[in-house]
């Protein structure tokens, strides 16, 4: 029986039976620009899927394709873009910092870490970047506690960090009375630095965090106008949409956005009976190092949240979470690739291994990597499930899907 939650990978060749994945873990897809994921795997699984959904929509057609169902028939639709101010939810992460002193320091931990984009692993325990995070781990503590500056969101945060000499004095006598140990040292840190290094520290902070004061992201930023705790509950679907040119610029939103969600998610352990929270998160290597698609994908079984990751090569993943992929790729479920090429199609010829040949013993490989590459395998999606199951699906595009001829909205969004 097919239930609301199964995601659909492909069609077997021949019998048409799909390939369904029902279990809380996670998932992932390598493919080339062009190659079909957003229609195959994003957008046809979201007018199938019955349950509460988090998009990373780099593409305005996901959204335009699917909203309007799933506002119908699943739950409530939160959009969220920066680009369009009059149709955006508004969100503002000090919202969500407790009033009391000890509780807001141990959330701003967990804060900073999302707003801080790292190139990689190593480059988040850089000098500079740990000195930077613990002075922007003081900035939120002031602006949350203090409100110096009228407006307690992070506009006030990136002011914070350009301070003429009288409101420095200010920041480092109101550092000294907080209830926080953490802050009164970073008060007497503040006091007897160098200018030229508090400002080298200070520039760090205030890179990661700047687009909060871009025009756009400044507007919505000043409240919170959606329930983030309900998500499951109302069987809701998230819609973040960015531009592929801003997902850049607005990684430190973009993480801050995922981050919050699965932290509340995390510890609401009431809602783990409720049916899992899919993540589909298209371009996710271009957010940095997210120590938070780490953990979802080691808590996600117990917790209920199943990520569904997309990149356009292992390179990308390589880049940020280590060079060698085997620890983050053994994480997922199930990989998918859709016509590999180069080193990944050499990559997977080995990882198929051989089949028997003829007589004495004799093997060849299941698929040599110009097979992977060739015509072969266009249209096609191979899976790899648990490193030792293997099927090779054809691929189905929402728009050519005989299930979706009542969901799937306009004939005009039919392109891969």
């Amino acid at each position: 029986m097919i239930t609301d939650t199964a995601l659909r990978l492909g069609r077997f060749p021949g019998s048409g039976e799909e390939y369904l994945f029902d279990v809380n873990e996670s998932l992932m897809t390598i493919a080339r620009p062009g190659r079909g994921k957003s229609q195959a795997m994003v957008i046809r699984n979201l007018l199938y899927l019955k349950g509460p959904a988090f998009v990373l929509d780099v593409k305005p057609e996901i959204h335009q394709a699917t909203a309007a169902w799933r506002d119908a028939e699943v739950g409530p639709v939160i959009y969220y873009n920066p680009a369009d101010i009059a149709g955006s939810v508004c969100f503002n992460p000090l919202d969500f910092v407790p009033d009391d002193p000890a509780g807001a320091f141990r959330f701003i931990l967990n804060l900073v870490a999302l707003l801080v984009v790292t190139p990689n692993a190593v480059k988040f325990n850089d000098f500079w970047e740990s000195r930077a995070a613990q002075f922007l781990t003081a900035a939120i503590y002031d602006v949350a506690m203090h409100d110096p500056f009228g407006r307690r969101d992070m506009t006030s945060v990136v002011r914070w960090f350009s301070p003429s000499d009288e409101e420095a004095e200010d920041i480092i006598e109101r550092l000294a009375d907080a209830d926080v140990q953490v802050m009164r040292n970073l008060s007497n840190t503040m006091r007897n630095m160098q200018p030229k290094m508090r400002e080298n520290i200070f520039e760090t902070a205030r890179r990661h965090i700047e687009p909060w004061s871009y025009p756009g992201l400044e507007q919505l930023g000043f409240r919170t106008t959606f329930d983030l705790t309900n998500l499951r509950r109302d069987n809701a679907t998230f819609y973040l949409c960015v531009t592929p040119e801003d997902l850049v610029s607005y990684a430190t939103v973009i993480r801050t956005i995922i981050g919050l969600i699965y932290l509340h998610m995390r510890t609401a352990q009431d809602d783990w009976v409720l049916p899992p929270v899919t993540f589909f998160l298209d371009e996710f290597p271009q957010l940095g190092y997210l120590r938070e698609i780490e953990k979802m994908m080691e808590t996600g079984r117990q917790a209920g949240l199943r990520l569904w990751l997309f990149a356009q090569t292992m390179g990308q993943i390589r880049k940020i979470y280590g060079g060698d992929d085997e620890g983050f790729s053994e994480m997922v479920a199930v990989r998918s690739y859709m016509e590999p090429t180069g080193r990944l199609a050499e990559e997977l010829s080995r990882e198929l291994g051989k089949i028997p040949a003829g007589f004495y013993g004799k093997e060849r490989p299941r698929a040599t990597p110009q097979q992977l590459a060739g015509p072969e395998f266009v249209d096609k999606v191979l899976i790899i499930q648990g490193g030792k199951k293997f099927a090779l699906l054809n691929r189905v595009m929402a728009f050519s899907d005989p299930g979706l001829t009542d969901r799937y909205p306009s004939p005009k969004l039919a392109s891969p």
